[in-house]
C-alpha cells in the first residue's frame, strides 16, 4: 500500500514537470518565431529605407536637371530679348544717316514694330511654358515629398506596433513564467508535506508494531509461566511449544523489521529524488 502511494505521488510529480517543460518549450518556440518575424520586418524596413534614399537621390538629381533646364531657358529668353534690341539699333542708325524719306521711315518703323511684337509673343509663350514647367516640377516635388512623408509615417507606425507586440509578449511570458514557478513551488510543497506525513505515519506504524510485539512477548511469557506452574509434569511439551512460539515470534519480528527497513529505504529514495528535482 505504501509503495502504491509513493508510486502515485511520483507519477503526479513527473506529469506536472512534463507539463511545465512543455509550456516552457511552447513559450520559447513562440519567442523564436516572433524574433524571426522581427528580423524579417527589420529587413523589409531596411529595404524600404534604401529605396526611399535612392528615390530622394533621384529626385535631387531631377531637381538639379530641372534647374539646369530652367537656367538654360532663362539664358535663351535673355538672349532672345537681346536679339530684339540689336536689330532696333542698326536700322535706326541707318535711318539717321540715310535718306529722310518719310515712307521708308514709316515702313521701317512698321517692320520694327512687327518684329518686336513677334518677339514679344514668343517671349510670352516661353514665359508661359516656363511657368507650366515650374508648376509641374513643384507638383512632382510635392507628390514625392508627400509619398516620402507617408512612407516614413507608415514605417514609424509599423515600428511602434512591433515594439508594442514585443513588449506585450515579453510581459505575458514573464507572467506565465512566474505563474508556472508558483505552481511548481506549490506542487513541491505539497509533495514535501505528503512525504513528511508519510514518514510520520511510518514511524507511528513502527512504534505500534513494536508495542504489539512486546505485548505478544509479555503475554506469551506470562502464559508460559502460568503453564509451567500449573503443569510441571508437561515441561517437555510446554518447552517445545514455547520454543516454537519463540521461533515464530522471532521470524515474525525479522519479517516486520525487514518490511520496516524496506519502507524506510523507499522513503529515503523518494526524498532523495525530490531533493534532486
Amino acid at each position: 500500500m505504501v509503495s502504491y502511494i509513493l508510486y502515485l505521488v511520483l507519477v503526479s510529480t513527473v506529469a506536472s514537470q512534463i507539463s511545465s517543460e512543455t509550456s516552457t518549450s511552447r513559450v520559447v518556440r513562440r519567442l523564436d518565431t516572433l524574433e524571426r518575424k522581427v528580423f524579417m520586418q527589420n529587413d523589409v524596413i531596411e529595404v524600404l529605407r534604401t529605396a526611399l534614399h535612392n528615390l530622394q537621390k533621384d529626385l535631387n538629381d531631377e531637381r538639379d536637371f530641372m534647374k539646369e533646364d530652367i537656367s538654360e531657358l532663362f539664358t535663351r529668353l535673355t538672349g532672345s530679348s537681346g536679339q530684339v534690341v540689336r536689330p532696333v539699333e542698326e536700322p535706326v542708325s541707318k535711318i539717321q544717316h540715310g535718306s529722310c524719306e518719310c515712307g521708308a521711315i514709316v515702313s521701317q518703323y512698321e517692320n520694327l514694330m512687327m518684329a518686336f511684337k513677334k518677339e514679344k509673343n514668343e517671349n510670352i509663350m516661353l514665359r508661359k511654358e516656363f511657368h507650366e514647367i515650374r508648376k509641374q516640377h513643384d507638383f512632382e516635388n510635392g507628390n514625392a515629398s508627400e509619398k516620402f512623408n507617408n512612407m516614413v509615417s507608415r514605417l514609424n507606425s509599423a515600428e511602434k506596433t512591433l515594439r508594442s507586440e514585443i513588449n506585450t509578449i515579453k510581459y505575458e511570458t514573464i507572467v506565465e513564467f512566474h505563474e508556472m514557478r508558483q505552481q511548481h513551488d506549490f506542487e513541491i510543497g505539497n509533495v514535501s508535506e505528503k512525504l513528511i506525513n508519510m514518514d510520520s505515519r511510518l514511524n507511528n506504524s513502527e512504534e505500534t508494531l513494536r508495542s504489539e510485539i512486546n505485548t505478544i512477548k509479555y503475554e506469551t511469557i506470562s502464559e508460559f509461566q502460568e503453564m509451567r506452574k500449573l503443569q510441571d509434569f508437561k515441561i517437555g511439551n510446554v518447552s517445545e511449544k514455547c520454543y516454537k512460539v519463540e521461533s515464530r515470534l522471532s521470524y515474525a519480528e525479522k519479517t516486520l523489521r525487514s518490511d520496516i527497513d524496506i519502507i524506510n529505504k523507499e522513503t529515503m529514495a523518494v526524498n532523495h529524488r525530490y531533493s534532486v528535482c
